[in-house]
This record gives structure tokens, C-alpha cells and sequence, in this order.
């Protein structure tokens, strides 16, 4: 028997031979419920399809070196498919140490301090007696001193290094972005939210400041060349540009919620509310609970009121003989609420009351804007959330809430004058406050109006 039979048999037995044992682990890895919900497993599974697609290619290597040709040319063509998966592992490797060094060794924090570390190492480096970088002005700026023996390489690894981190930003923004566009096709929408917009502008205005910059300074040191004051003087109002104006600039315009921040000072989100009153009518058959709305725990000044009225029929009010009763679970909100705005002259405010086992919820600004309460497809089906918000601002209602509660918007200023920008309700869009009324009636048998 030959050497190369030998060898070639050994390449076809040794890539054949584990196999069976792998793809019964994958199928584990997919299907059993103890690891199937565990991204680590299930990226583990997609490395092992990946590797196992490379044994094909293998075992034609042995045949080949049988044989001592490669038949039909499938050996080549199974081993370019071998390249392209090595390729994929070795990026879903990197994916799974990411997802590990996330869960074990807190990931976040460890490339922070890497980032300072980085720092700390290039502020060494610049203070040795190697290489050196200093203001000229001469030069109308700082650069190398070329005397120095390190200089060259210290100046271009800082070259790649700024090069790499802005594309790795800005490729994983436009992950980011290509993301959020599958999903607007996945649900059917052509809209690109404002949101999705800022994301892409701030990284691109961020990749361009951090490129244009680096390789100005860089093109800059070949003092050579011609107009290289000119240069030298744009490379710097880049960088103070980049650094320092369009960060901030771009955060405050494309951000209507730090915008507030930032120009209305008094605002808060923390917000306390209490009773004020909860009695019966003298007709008996409504019921009136009146709340203090606070901007913060330690406040004694109240900024505004809410007043939730709920109308029973007079033979049938569980609520009518004592306000102790208002605790109780059986209580169905199952009739019209009016919410009034009493005394509110601040710009922003939201207010979640809880009563008993029910839920009051009302989002308002000072333009009279409301945020109605819809389904949320991400979560149990009894659960609801807040509509076209921001995600800090979102408040989930517990599933025993019933799913009928529904606040009505009144302000003192502007009676229903609700324009809700094309909300959806089970997946279907309304553009007013009385088409969300008639989806929410048909919907759970209420009967609201905006009377």
C-alpha cells in the first residue's frame, strides 16, 4: 500500500468519523428547551454547521491524494466552499467570546477600561525619549518630531488605529440601521422614523469628521507639499469641529427629550402623586378621585391635578357605599372616564396612579399631545404599552390590568383636539382621537366618547 494511500485514507476517516456525534449535538443544541433559549448555545450550534461544512471538502482531499487527481474538479469547489465557512466561523467565534466576555466578565466595562488603558499607553509613549508630539506654530497646530526614532511608527499605527475604530463605528452603525430598515419591511411601513435618521446622521457626520481629520493630519506632516498652511489650519478646525461642535450640536437637534433637558431646566422625571380625595357624587352614581401631581419625592408645591371620574348606572354601583371598596379586584372600569387637567402649567409631565388592582395612566405635555395605551405585539397579549415613545419613557401595564381600561385626554385649553400622528391599534392605523375611540369600543365592547 502507497504513502499517499495512507495519508489520503487517514484524511477521509479522521474528517468523517465525528460527524454523526456533532450534528446530534447541533440538533440538541436547537431543539432541547434546556439550551435552545441561550443565544451562547445557539451560537454555538451555528459554528458547528459551519465546521461541519467543512468536511466535505476534506474528504475529497483524501480521495484526491488516492487517486492522485481531483475528480471532476469537485475536490476544488468543496474546498472554496471549506474557505468561505472557516471565514463564517471565525466571525461567529468572535460573536460567541463577545457574548461570553458579556456574561461572565461584564464585556461593557472591559472595553472601557480598555479604551483608557489605550490612552494611558499613547500618553507613555508621547512622554518617552523616543518619539515626541508638540505644539508648532509654525504649523498652526501640534505635530511629530521626525528626529526621534520612533516617531515614524508611532505615527502610523495611530493612523490605522484611528482609521479602524472609525470604520468598525460606522460599519456597526449601518448594521444598526440596515436592522431597523428589515424591520420597517418585515411590518410593511416605508416610514423611516426620525429616530433611525439621527442614527445614521450622527455616525456619518462622526465617520467623517474622525476620516477627514486623521488623514488631513496625516497628509499634513509631508510639509512638502503645496498650500500646506492651508492644510494645517482645516485639519485643526476639523478636529475642534469634530470634537467639540458637532457631537453636542447634533445631540441637542436631533433629540426633542434631551433638547428639554437642556433648555427647560425646571423639568423632572421623577414625579410623586397622591390622593387628594376619593369620594362619591351626590347623585351617587359616579365616583371622583382626585390626585396631587408632585415633580419630585421631596416636593411640598404641586405643579397640576388630575381628577379621574368613573360613571356607574345607580342600581348597580359597587363603588357607591364605601370608598374602602375601591381596592377591590372586582371593581370593572367598564364605562366612560373623563380625565381632566387641573392647574398645569408645566411643560411635560407623565403620571402612572395606581388604584387597587387598577391601572390609570396619562402621558400629556403642555401642547394638549396624549399617548394612548395600545397592545404591544412583543409581549403577553394582555399587556399594553405606551404607543410611539421613547424607550426610557415606556410603562408596561401589568397583565392582571384589564385590558379595557382606557383613559380619555381632556385639557382644559383644548378639548379633544387629540391628534395622534398615525398610531396603530392591531395593526391598523388611525390618524384621530375618535378613530382610536371606535377601535378601542369595538375592540373590548367599551363605549367612549370624546364628549
Amino acid at each position: 500500500m502507497s504513502f499517499q494511500v495512507i495519508v489520503g485514507s487517514i484524511f477521509i476517516l479522521l474528517s468523517t468519523a465525528f460527524v454523526p456525534l456533532y450534528v446530534r449535538i447541533i440538533f440538541i443544541f436547537c431543539r432541547n428547551s434546556e439550551y435552545k433559549p441561550h443565544r451562547s448555545y445557539r451560537l454555538m450550534a451555528q459554528i458547528g454547521l459551519t465546521q461541519i461544512a467543512t468536511f466535505p471538502g476534506q474528504a475529497f482531499v483524501g480521495l484526491a491524494v488516492i487517486l492522485g487527481y481531483d475528480p471532476l474538479g469537485m475536490g476544488s469547489i468543496l474546498m472554496k466552499i471549506m474557505s468561505s465557512a472557516r471565514k463564517a466561523e471565525a466571525l461567529l467565534s468572535v460573536a460567541l467570546a463577545y457574548e461570553r466576555l458579556i456574561i461572565i466578565c461584564r464585556f461593557r466595562e472591559i472595553l472601557t477600561c480598555s479604551a483608557w488603558l489605550a490612552a494611558s499607553i499613547n500618553v507613555a509613549v508621547l512622554c518617552s525619549p523616543w518619539t515626541d508630539f508638540f505644539v508648532n506654530p509654525s504649523q498652526y497646530g501640534a505635530s511629530y518630531d521626525k528626529s526621534l526614532p520612533w516617531t515614524a511608527a508611532f505615527a502610523t499605527v495611530s493612523y490605522f488605529h484611528m482609521m479602524l475604530a472609525a470604520a468598525l463605528s460606522f460599519s456597526s452603525y449601518l448594521i444598526i440601521i440596515a436592522h431597523l430598515l428589515y424591520q420597517k419591511i418585515a411590518t410593511k411601513s416605508t416610514k423611516i422614523e426620525l429616530n433611525e435618521k439621527s442614527i445614521f446622521l450622527q455616525a456619518f457626520i462622526r465617520f467623517l469628521g474622525d476620516i477627514t481629520s486623521t488623514s488631513l493630519f496625516h497628509i499634513a506632516r509631508l510639509s512638502h507639499i503645496k498650500s500646506a498652511d492651508a492644510v494645517r489650519i482645516f485639519t485643526t478646525l476639523v478636529y475642534i469641529a469634530s470634537n467639540l461642535i458637532f457631537p453636542p450640536t447634533i445631540s441637542v437637534i436631533v433629540s426633542r427629550r434631551l433638547r428639554r433637558k437642556v433648555l427647560y431646566s425646571s423639568e423632572t422625571s421623577s414625579i410623586r402623586v397622591e390622593d387628594i380625595a376619593i369620594r362619591n357624587t351626590s347623585r351617587g352614581d359616579a365616583l371622583k378621585m382626585h390626585y396631587a401631581i408632585y415633580l419630585n419625592p421631596e416636593s411640598t408645591s404641586t405643579c397640576g391635578q388630575i381628577q379621574l371620574v368613573k360613571s356607574t348606572p345607580k342600581s348597580n354601583n359597587p363603588l357607591a357605599s364605601s370608598s374602602s371598596s375601591l381596592n377591590a379586584k372586582s371593581a370593572q372600569f367598564q364605562h366612560d372616564f373623563n380625565l381632566a387637567l387641573f392647574n398645569h402649567s408645566h411643560s411635560f409631565c407623565r403620571i402612572r396612579v395606581y388604584h387597587g388592582s387598577t391601572f390609570f395612566f396619562c402621558h400629556f405635555k403642555a401642547s394638549s399631545r396624549a399617548r394612548f395605551l395600545a397592545p404591544c405585539p412583543h409581549r403577553h397579549r394582555h399587556s399594553y404599552t405606551l404607543v410611539n415613545s421613547e424607550p426610557h419613557m415606556e410603562e408596561t401595564i401589568n397583565n392582571d390590568v384589564k385590558s379595557h381600561i382606557i383613559a380619555l385626554v381632556k385639557s382644559r385649553e383644548n378639548l379633544w383636539k387629540v391628534k395622534t400622528r398615525g398610531y396603530k391599534i392591531d395593526n391598523k392605523k388611525v390618524e384621530d382621537y375618535q378613530e382610536i375611540a371606535d377601535e378601542i369600543n369595538k375592540l373590548h365592547g367599551l363605549s367612549i366618547t370624546g364628549s
